[in-house]
């Protein structure tokens, strides 16, 4: 018998007999799933997560592997196949997938509803896989340095590590940072977008984190930590956040050497955590670039950017003077695309129009609020047009806003009025007694 169809021998080819049939050849397939096996005596493959099984795949069919991974286990196993061959896109991609996992199938206490696996309390073991997987792509995003990664690959891991509320170290943010700032005039809105949306989250979500370690070190009694801290061998200065309640149930630092670094005081933390990401004329940068694209950004895009600006003007005691033709041309550009936004679009929108007014009322309120009724007006029917989607949030947090831009518009009309008032020549508080008149004289 041949081994070869029609019983032709190639040249060169032993004639292999035998009364057994040959053995079963597992097949290439250019995805992750079950590999297919010829030959007789074939049994059902596993559905366990399989890999390419005869060579490493081309890089755009490990691209869509990775995109179509629906576990974290088949993300991690996908990583540690081929972690040997990851390009920029793969490490990015991989990244971007962390937070859109659905980890609740894989936990009973996700009660049939969504919940991220590091923040449920009896989700240690998805916790861990999770953080570890996350600072290896970390630790190979930073060993290549982001010099290749595209401006939307920058944007998509700044968006996934807020998503994850997982901030790699200073360091990488600012690796990352610069690269997508040098290639800002190739991005499209949404990537802008995504990169102010992240480093607010960031920044929020640290400042909070900061705040806990400085209430752990006053307070060590009441904190999950005290048992570090009462003992001999620790001191304030050696608080990690491994052992404090921000990194076991919201926040935590990852890609440091050693796994989460710890932050040596609350002084330490408070300087970590008011170090902006980006400076303020980073963030005009981006929005003016984002203001020469309005024509392709989206409802949400500049409803994210304006939360965005409002956060990091909050945090950081910003004074947005020199940002007010860039806000000033993202609402137009927002209320032009009114029949297209939700409550939730616009909730956002309104109250960057409250802070940053209020914030510069005092040197720059005519500017501010001159455009404030008009918009406003728009803003109010589209809400009341939208009245059953609107949640209880939405609602207090437009009522406390509005009321906030009324109270400033008032003021703001009374100074004018009071401005344009002309003088009569007496001076404020004189009164007729004060001129000495001998008819008002106290006898």
């Amino acid at each position: 018998m041949s081994g070869v169809p029609g019983g032709q021998q190639l040249p060169g080819q032993q004639l292999l007999v035998s009364m057994s049939p040959p053995p079963a050849q597992p097949q290439y397939v250019p995805a992750f799933g079950v590999i297919a096996v010829s030959g007789p005596q074939q049994q059902p493959a596993a559905a366990a997560p399989l890999l390419f099984s005869q060579r490493q795949p081309l890089p755009k069919q490990l691209t869509a592997v990775i995109k179509s991974c629906t576990s974290l286990e088949r993300l991690s196993q996908l990583f540690a196949a081929h972690q040997s061959v990851l390009n920029p896109i793969h490490v990015a991609a991989m990244i971007t997938k962390l937070p859109k996992l659905d980890t609740s199938a894989h936990n009973p206490a996700a009660s049939g509803s969504y919940e991220p696996a590091w923040n449920l309390t009896t989700g240690q073991v998805q916790q861990l896989q999770l953080r570890q997987l996350l600072q290896q792509l970390l630790l190979r995003l930073k060993a290549q340095g982001c010099g290749d990664y595209s401006p939307r690959g920058v944007a998509n891991i700044l968006w996934a590590l807020a998503k994850l509320q997982c901030a790699p170290d200073h360091e990488l943010l600012g690796m990352l940072l610069d690269s997508f700032c040098s290639q800002v005039p190739s991005a499209v809105p949404q990537d802008i977008s995504n990169v102010l949306w992240g480093v607010a989250k960031i920044t929020k979500e640290r400042s909070s984190a900061a705040a806990g370690t400085t209430a752990a070190v006053q307070q060590p009694r009441a904190s999950p930590a005290a048992g570090l801290l009462s003992s001999p061998s620790s001191s304030a200065s050696a608080l990690s956040l491994a052992g404090s309640t921000v990194s076991g149930h919201s926040w935590g630092w990852v890609g440091g050497q050693g796994g989460l670094p710890s932050l040596r005081d609350a002084a330490a933390a408070g300087a970590f955590a008011s170090a902006p990401l980006l400076a303020q004329d980073q963030v005009r940068f981006l929005l003016q670039h984002l203001c020469h694209q309005l024509h392709s950004a989206s409802i949400q895009t500049i409803s994210n950017s304006l939360w965005a600006v409002v956060v990091l003007q909050q945090e950081h005691q910003w004074c947005m003077c020199n940002c007010l033709g860039e806000i000033q041309s993202l609402l137009s550009a927002f209320c032009q695309q009114l029949h297209q936004a939700l409550p939730g679009h616009i909730q956002p929108v309104i109250r960057c129009m409250a802070q940053l007014a209020t914030t510069c009322s005092n040197h720059a309120g005519d500017s501010w609020i001159r455009l404030q009724p008009p918009l406003l007006q728009q803003l109010l029917q589209c809400l009341g047009s939208q009245k059953e989607q609107m949640e209880m949030h939405h609602m207090s947090s437009v009522l406390r806003d509005v009321a906030q831009i009324v109270c400033l518009h008032l003021l703001h009309t009374k100074q004018l009025r009071d401005r344009q008032r002309p003088a009569f020549g007496t001076q404020p508080g004189s009164t007729a007694g004060a001129s000495g008149s001998p008819g008002h004289s106290r006898r």
